[in-house]
């Protein structure tokens, strides 16, 4: 048995617009980087970052009172174990920032690859990529994938296998498409495919290092949520939809999630789920 290892990256946002800085705090939410201070100048981006020790600055260019070109050359002078991602619309260098001493340069409004470009810090510093809270409770290690597809599956006896070791409070999610209005006429078998993979690869972004992420017979991407919260699902669920949104905008995600109690046979809980959100699409998400 193993527990999963808790850790933060603590990270200053400094933005001039309060909404940018409140939209990244919320891109952050529930995972190992904890947004610890917020700033709109070059000034105030220094004294917070003094006064929490942080480990991630994310940075965007133009500022009240200074230069952003100058307040990442001072960190890098100064701090050289901060690591600056950029978030702006001005830089169109991404060549000589990354001279300048940024760990990464995203253009705004680029919310999906911010966040990935803090994973990759995050990886850099030791730590576990997560996009939830850390387990309330011990997480046994499952049996180990028996393999990966290139978009980050296993195949769905290696995922079988792995649900007999569910225990309660573990949960299921599946996920499906509602195709848009507009595309109903032309949603046949190789769009509803293609969104379909789309959208496991979507749920592999979410995912916790603990959860499983494969695809259903009848082609439904399926998660095992492993050593979460009761309302964990659910905040899977809506970061699921929110990375849909950005980087699809094509249809509507749908999902049934079931909870693992003590009585339950987890592969029973399985076939409920994902016999579920193909015959009771009329709610975003429910539990089963």
């Amino acid at each position: 048995m193993s527990i999963t290892a808790v850790a933060t990256g603590r990270a200053v946002v400094c933005d001039d617009d309060a909404l940018v800085r409140s939209v990244i705090r919320q891109l952050l939410d529930d995972s190992l980087v904890s947004v610890v201070g917020e700033a709109d100048s070059p000034a105030g981006a220094l004294e917070t970052i003094d006064e929490t020790g942080a480990d991630i600055l994310i940075l965007d260019l133009a500022l009240r009172g200074g230069s952003g070109e100058r307040l990442l050359q001072e960190v890098a002078a100064e701090r050289p174990d901060l690591r600056v991602v950029v978030y702006s619309s001005y830089a169109a260098d991404h060549a000589q920032l990354i001279a300048a001493g940024a760990t990464a340069v995203v253009e705004k409004p680029d919310f999906a690859r911010l966040h990935d470009a803090v994973d990759e810090v995050i990886r850099e510093l030791g730590l576990p990529v997560q996009r939830r809270r850390p387990s309330p409770c011990e997480v046994v290690d499952l049996p180990a994938p028996t393999a990966v597809s290139l978009s980050g599956f296993e195949p769905w006896a290696s995922f079988l296998h792995a649900a007999e070791r569910l225990r309660a409070g573990d949960a299921v999610l599946c996920a499906d498409i509602l195709p848009a209005i507009t595309m109903r006429d032309v949603w046949d078998d190789v769009f509803a495919t293609d969104h379909r993979v789309a959208l496991g690869r979507a749920m592999v972004a979410e995912r916790r290092s603990s959860d499983r992420v494969s695809v259903s017979p009848e082609g439904r991407p399926v998660q095992l949520l492993v050593g979460g919260h009761p309302e964990a699902p659910t905040s899977v669920f809506k970061r699921l939809v929110a990375r849909w949104a950005r980087e699809v905008d094509m249809g509507t995600p749908v999902g049934a999630v079931g909870l693992v109690r003590t009585s339950d046979d987890p592969h029973d809980r399985l076939r409920v789920v994902v016999t579920s959100v193909a015959t009771e699409r009329s709610a975003p998400l429910r539990l089963v």
